[in-house]
């Protein structure tokens, strides 16, 4: 599953930056969040799922790989849970706009078991639309 996209923020880099590292400004932003919480460069969520067929409380857990503040993060996760399989890596990219910020995003996964359902035409839009309304919400908390 691959997924790309951009966000404008108002604020600048430095400040998308950090709420990118606020558990709390996360949580926020995240519908469904339970726990957010970041340790020792590794971001963990657990949070209450509802896109398309896969429904549910789902943990998962990335670690920042690449970190370039205020400009690039790499994060890499690997779920192996009982009946589902998440593999892969998100790059997140700030650029100034302006007085703001352009944020842009890749995501490469590789989904197993009920999850893997997400990845087809008929459900993509749903995903698409939860990771945009994530975005926009971040973007409306650090403005």
């Amino acid at each position: 599953m691959e997924l790309k996209g951009t966000q404008n923020f108002s604020a600048d880099p430095q400040t998308v930056w950090n709420a990118l590292h606020n558990a709390d400004i996360l949580k926020q932003a995240m519908a469904g969040a339970e726990e957010v919480r970041w340790d020792a460069g590794a971001l963990f969520v657990r949070a209450n799922v509802g896109i398309g067929p896969v429904k549910g409380t789902y943990g998962a857990s990335a670690q920042e790989t690449e970190s370039t503040p205020p400009s690039h993060m790499k994060l890499s996760f690997n779920r192996q849970g009982s009946s589902t399989t998440i593999n892969g890596d998100a790059t997140i990219d700030l650029a100034p706009n302006g007085s703001g910020t352009t944020l842009t995003y890749a995501v490469n996964a590789s989904l197993g078991g009920p999850i893997a359902a997400l990845d087809n035409p008929v459900t993509r839009p749903f995903v698409d639309k939860a990771i945009s309304q994530f975005f926009s919400s971040l973007a409306q908390k650090v403005s």
